[in-house]
């Protein structure tokens, strides 16, 4: 296994003394600098020259076969976990023996260091707090356990807390726990001896979890003695005093491991970890950054369950730390790195000196809350964390229903919030005003009869001009539909936070935008290409019902302050009638608007909103055949798409960037790329049915026919959401490969259901059914 520690010191060197880039590889990414190092693994930060982004190698400390397998394997499960608040992996692979995991280099403090900030508060706390609720649900709800939940592996960045350290994540694929549960049992039950000074000895002051054998879990001294000092060991280094706070108990084959002092007690006592100890383990690190120590304490492990058994109870509840929290120092900056530019590893956090803070007076019903989720029981916990989130978002948004919300509903970061208000004319539209329910009245000023009657007459008698005119008809039910849904969970049911309803308002109000800068766009006069273009472009009109389940999208961040608020609306505002002479055709029109608006956002220091500028002004050098020009322009609006962590918007331009390669003729690039696609699909929480379907093209033009029926076939039966006209393509290729390969039948059945579906999606009489009339 390669040494990369060793390859990095000698290039470090050579760079001293000789010039040019002496750094190590690893595949195509080169390694810059070591961030820290576990008994798991050590991590790197690296550079992506393909992606042109800088990203976390964790290279992991797995020798047999069978660990390299299975740490592939939980790489792979994490991998499908898209979400804001868990650190994203990107990839993971083997190099010349080496298993490594790739991951986003996300930058921030530990909690425990950002809550020795004297001037948090408990809210503060319990925004950060909700923040992992959130990353933690998604887990579960991936049916993955994290298992070691604490302030050391909760990363608080400028933007917002991200879940870090899945190395002890119970593998949904692995073996079932039951298979493992002896041999986890023994290691877990048993009453750890006094150190053995014949035997090697972790350092138990580290923060970062530590991978130890069976043989030496039975040297941990748990009585408040201080192992002897060996191989393994820095004797001169400060220690915390709580060493059950500070190792973390865990095997390759273990599925019990964790923090003892922040285990549930059902897996102190030998039980299988489960999202309702993952639970408990969230508690307990709320409860100490709330009071500023744990909600229980224990030198032995008799002791600490028997402490977690009372937990919940109020009278063990601290209202006030009597002494001040440990505090932590930063890792020595002396490479020149800034602060904000750092990944603090907590390999380098030492405990140093105790200093005094306070969150004020914590509310009854944050406490409530913290009270149940340490409950002995795991059946008295909260359902999930799902529900857990809820409630923490709901109860501290209460406060704000008092006052009308015009400000940021969620802050993501930098100033920048996601508002609840309406992009045209800068209107803003509070919960207050949404009690109702009715969304007729909003439904009504940008789909009146008057709207359609000019509609029709600009289409004409193109014989599709009903099945046009039905689809917006449909589009806009669909829009009251959705609006309703959403108001009614919160106002109604009371199944949803006051958060996740201005989120989906604001999704819904840029949703109706579009749907009304394509309207006005109708309404005027339309030469014979834009009345083609018209069936086409309603049906790939943003569907309302995506907002009813969204938890978060950075895409819809706009500035909380009003000015830049104001400048950013009248943005959207254009990008949408730009979109709109886009979709008609109108391609002069398009690519002046997208060049004023690219100057303009900027500006703005929106990295999404501007990556959705860049991604029109793509789509339409790609119309006009400025391959070269679209493909500079893709580049650029996904490396803005990657870091405003907009997953979706990442995903649809490089399916964009995809296609217009494959157009330009470069099929062996877009084979070659697919698993850059595939991720990006992983990511947004998609199976990638679009992007497998341009692959399998790429594929059929290579004459590669049989992985190319395979290609298109999975994208059929994807549980993605594909248009009908999308479908009907991507069948019609399928068709074509069927022909080639001499299954004539079978390609005349998938020819007619292509053309059907056409037809259902842009109307009778449609120029683009000659394709399939052809065929």
């Amino acid at each position: 296994m390669r040494d990369l520690v060793d390859e990095l010191l000698q290039a470090q060197v050579k760079a001293r003394l000789v010039a040019g880039d002496h750094a190590p590889r690893l595949g195509r990414l080169v390694i810059l600098d070591k961030l820290g190092a576990g008994a798991m693994g050590t991590v790197f930060s690296a550079y992506d020259p393909r992606l042109d982004r800088k990203v976390a190698v964790k290279i992991m400390h797995a020798t047999d076969a069978d660990a390299r397998t299975r740490v592939l394997r939980e790489a792979r499960a994490l991998a499908r976990l898209a979400h804001p608040n868990i650190v994203t992996i990107h990839d993971a692979g083997e190099d010349d023996g080496t298993v490594h995991v790739v991951m986003e280099l996300a930058t921030g403090v530990p909690l425990r260091v950002w809550i020795d900030n004297p001037d948090r508060t408990w809210r503060d706390v319990v925004r950060v707090m909700s923040d992992v609720a959130a990353g933690l649900a998604a887990a579960h709800e991936a049916n993955i356990i994290h298992r070691d939940i604490k302030p050391e592996n909760i990363l608080v960045g400028a933007d917002r807390a991200r879940l870090v350290d899945f190395g002890l994540a119970l593998d949904p694929e692995g073996p079932p726990p039951e298979t493992v549960f002896a041999a986890r049992k023994a290691v877990v039950l048993q009453r750890p001896r006094v150190s053995d000074p014949t035997v090697n000895t972790v350092d138990l002051s580290s923060s970062e979890p530590e991978r130890v054998s069976d043989a030496f879990l039975a040297t941990i001294d748990l009585t408040g003695t201080k192992p002897s000092p060996g191989p393994a060991t820095d004797p001169d280094a400060p220690r915390d005093t709580d060493p059950l706070a500070a190792t973390s108990l865990a095997s390759l084959g273990d599925h019990a491991a964790g923090t003892p002092s922040y285990m549930a007690p059902e897996v102190l006592a030998g039980g299988l970890a489960t999202a309702a100890s993952d639970q408990f383990s969230f508690a307990v690190t709320l409860f100490e950054a709330l009071h500023g120590e744990r909600s229980h304490t224990g030198t032995t492990r008799e002791e600490l369950h028997a402490a977690a058994l009372r937990a919940s109870a109020p009278s063990s509840r601290s209202k006030r730390p009597s002494f001040p929290e440990e505090g932590v120092r930063a890792p020595d900056l002396r490479r020149g790195t800034a602060p904000e530019d750092t990944v603090l590893s907590v390999a380098e956090l030492r405990p140093t000196k105790r200093r005094a803070r306070s969150v004020g007076a914590v509310p009854t019903w944050v406490e409530a809350i913290v009270r149940r989720a340490l409950a002995a029981k795991p059946e008295e916990r909260f359902g999930s964390m799902a529900v857990l989130h809820a409630e923490l978002v709901r109860d501290r948004t209460r406060r704000r229903r008092a006052i009308a919300i015009a400000a940021a509903a969620l802050v993501i970061g930098g100033g920048i919030g996601v508002l609840a208000y309406r992009a045209r004319g800068g209107n803003e539209h509070t919960v207050a005003d949404r009690v109702s329910c009715d969304a007729k009245p909003r439904v009504d000023e940008v789909w009146s009869s008057l709207s359609q009657t000019r509609i029709r007459d600009a289409l004409g008698d193109a014989p599709w001009a009903s099945s046009t005119i039905a689809g917006l008809e449909r589009t806009a039910a669909a829009w009251q539909a959705s609006f309703q849904v959403v108001c009614e969970a919160t106002r109604v049911r009371g199944e949803q936070s006051d958060r996740l309803l201005e989120l989906r308002m604001r999704c819904l109000d840029r949703t109706l935008d579009r749907f009304d800068a394509f309207s006005e766009a109708l309404q005027t006069q339309l030469d014979g290409s834009a009345r083609i273009e018209a069936a086409s472009a309603v049906v790939q009109l943003p569907q309302p019902a995506d907002c009813e389940t969204l938890l978060d999208d950075p895409e819809l961040a706009v500035p909380a302050d009003p000015a830049r608020r104001t400048e950013a609306a009248a943005v959207e505002r254009e990008l949408d009638h730009a979109w709109a002479a886009y979709a008609l055709g109108r391609y002069t029109a398009a690519r002046t608007q997208a060049t004023a608006l690219s100057q303009r956002v900027a500006k703005l220091d929106l990295p999404a909103l501007h990556a959705s500028v860049l991604l029109l002004g793509g789509a339409v050098e790609a119309r006009i055949g400025e391959g070269k020009r679209a493909r500079s322009l893709f580049e650029a609006a996904v490396v803005l798409a990657a870091k405003a962590k907009a997953t979706e918007l990442e995903l649809e331009i490089v399916t964009r960037l995809f296609r217009q390669e494959l157009f330009q003729g470069h099929r062996d690039r877009v084979i070659e790329w697919g698993s850059v696609g595939e991720a990006a699909a992983i990511h947004a929480g998609h199976e990638g049915a679009e992007v497998s379907a341009i692959i399998g093209e790429a594929l059929r033009e290579a004459g590669k026919l049989e992985e190319a029926r395979a290609r298109l076939t999975a994208a059929l039966a994807s549980r993605d959401r594909l248009r009908e006209d999308a479908r009907a393509m991507i069948e019609m290729n399928l068709a074509s490969v069927d022909l080639a390969l001499g299954r004539a039948e079978i390609a005349r059945v998938a020819y007619q259901r292509a053309h059907d579906r056409t037809r259902t999606a842009l109307g009778d009489g449609h120029p683009t059914l000659a394709i399939h009339i052809d065929r």
